[in-house]
């Protein structure tokens, strides 16, 4: 609320005023950002109502805004207001789109891999900056003259395996630089390794999974697999064998398969 006194040549003029708003933002909700809000206020002469929203994505950035203004003379207006932005970037062997932000250098986060329907956060400088879907590219602008640590962070409780490394740039004017991940999916899988004899692989190193792991003195393992792997290799001090795996039917990406052949 707020209150106005206006003494002028002895013609005083006094009102209230009242005016109240309400915002909403997304933060970590979702992938892309979204911001809202409705505000309204009640004048000596007008009464008006409004609301916006900005929501910035991978794709680029879209604001709207609407008011509504009655006055005490009978008239009304409506405003009406909108705005959308994007980067496009077309360089060798490349072509890329978005960017929520405008800038005169970007790099293009190259995010490849089976986890396609995975979402990471673009960590620029120990800050989020953006969110990256495994399979595309993704275009993020940034300020020329400058150098940028980037790194990626998965969202929610996907099992994704990817190469969790950390880029270092320098941007200039015009320049445009491609930074390459690759995530994949996994599946993480328990079970008994053993030889063609039944006995069990006690001991071994598990090659061709994601990460490490072995099995123990009794040929039990737990480990994580891509999803696209088939087979994996256990090295023992005196043997290398190969485990083809059956069809891997995983719930919350856990599954278990039993019994295994190393052969």
């Amino acid at each position: 609320p707020e209150y106005n006194y206006k003494d002028t040549d002895n013609d005083i003029d006094r009102y209230g005023a009242l005016s109240a708003s309400a915002d909403w933002d997304s933060r970590e909700l979702m992938s892309s950002e979204l911001r809202a809000g409705v505000n309204s206020r009640l004048d000596d002469d007008l009464n008006s109502v409004g609301a916006y929203g900005d929501w910035g994505g991978r794709y680029g950035r879209v604001r709207g805004q609407a008011e509504h203004v009655d006055r005490d003379n009978g008239t009304t207006t409506n405003f009406y207001n909108g705005n959308l932005s994007t980067s496009f970037i077309v360089a060798k062997d490349q072509l890329a789109l978005g960017g929520k932000e405008q800038n005169q250098s970007a790099v293009v986060i190259d995010l490849r891999g089976d986890a396609g329907d995975s979402f990471f956060d673009i960590i620029v400088n120990g800050g989020r900056m953006g969110t990256a879907r495994a399979g595309t590219k993704t275009v993020l602008s940034l300020r020329p003259f400058e150098s940028y640590s980037i790194r990626l962070k998965v969202r929610g409780n996907d099992f994704v395996y990817f190469d969790d490394k950390e880029h270092k740039v320098t941007l200039y004017p015009g320049n445009v630089v491609t930074l390459n991940w690759r995530a994949d999916k996994v599946n993480i899988i328990f079970g008994r390794i053993q030889d063609s004899d039944g006995k069990p692989v006690a001991n071994g190193l598990l090659k061709g999974v994601a990460g490490l792991a072995t099995t123990d003195e009794f040929g039990v393992f737990q480990a994580e697999i891509i999803e696209t792997v088939t087979e994996f290799q256990v090295q023992t001090r005196s043997s290398l064998c190969t485990v083809r795996l059956p069809q891997v039917v995983a719930k919350n990406g856990v599954a278990s398969v039993g019994n295994l052949h190393c052969r």
